[in-house]
């Protein structure tokens, strides 16, 4: 093992301490954030001056918050379905055939990691605006949709290439269809 955590020795200590700090580091303002969420003021004070629930009742109450939250959840499946089905799509197309400009479909499919979402964002909105889909589901689903896809070919892409094929060369002996 490259990394004996029982022989470190002191070293121990020493590492336990920074993977501490480094932990309150990323935790800590999470937790002044969620605390600020249950104070009284409208504006962010700390420590807050009194406790409520109102801004939870506000949001579970007002309908325009309601419908909000359902038309994110409604995005959130729609996107998570299609990136899913369209990056296994992908990633097998890209893993199990051999085609001229694989290497730059490829490159294609993974541009929105690599391009900063302010600009693909300014980009989409000015797009979007000849197309009239600026505040549409559809247009909230392919602005997600291009952001999350990479993502799902990535992961499943080194799935497929780290996958055996003589599995699938024994399924299909033992009567299995290819697909």
């Amino acid at each position: 093992m490259l990394l004996d955590y029982d022989r470190l020795g002191a070293w121990r200590w020493g590492l336990i301490g920074v993977g501490t700090v480094v932990m309150l580091f990323l935790l800590l303002p999470i937790v002044f954030i969620a605390a600020l969420s249950f104070g009284d003021s409208q504006w962010l004070a700390f420590p807050p001056p009194g406790w409520t629930l109102q801004w939870y009742e506000q949001l579970l109450t007002d309908p325009i918050w309601v419908n909000s939250l359902f038309t994110s959840a409604k995005v959130a499946v729609i996107v998570t379905v299609l990136s899913v089905t369209l990056g296994l799509l992908a990633s097998l197309g890209l893993a199990r055939t051999r085609f001229f400009g694989k290497s730059a479909l490829q490159a294609f499919f993974l541009t929105p990691m690599v391009l900063p979402v302010v600009v693909l964002a300014v980009a989409l909105y000015a797009f979007f605006l000849k197309l009239g889909l600026t505040g549409t589901l559809t247009g909230f689903v392919i602005g997600h949709l291009i952001i999350a896809l990479p993502f799902s070919i990535i992961t499943i892409g080194n799935s497929l290439q780290g996958f055996d094929p003589a599995l699938e060369d024994a399924a299909m002996i033992c009567g299995a269809r290819p697909l």
